[in-house]
């Protein structure tokens, strides 16, 4: 890494911008068109299920 980097073990310094759990976005699902249809953000087993769904119905 070639720029300033900040530790914040905490999360005192990301709770002053985001909600404590809001979490980065990880995972960005866009449609043929361009459209965002889901993000997601912090990994638990119920958001993965949903990611999964959604690109099944996107492939069909």
């Amino acid at each position: 890494v070639t720029y300033p980097l900040g530790l914040d073990p905490g999360a005192d310094i990301f709770a002053k911008y985001a909600e404590r759990n809001a979490g980065i976005t990880r995972n960005v699902l866009i449609d043929k068109e361009g459209k965002i249809v889901m993000m997601t953000r912090l990994y638990n087993e119920e958001e993965f299920a949903s990611l999964c769904k959604k690109i099944d119905e996107l492939l069909k």
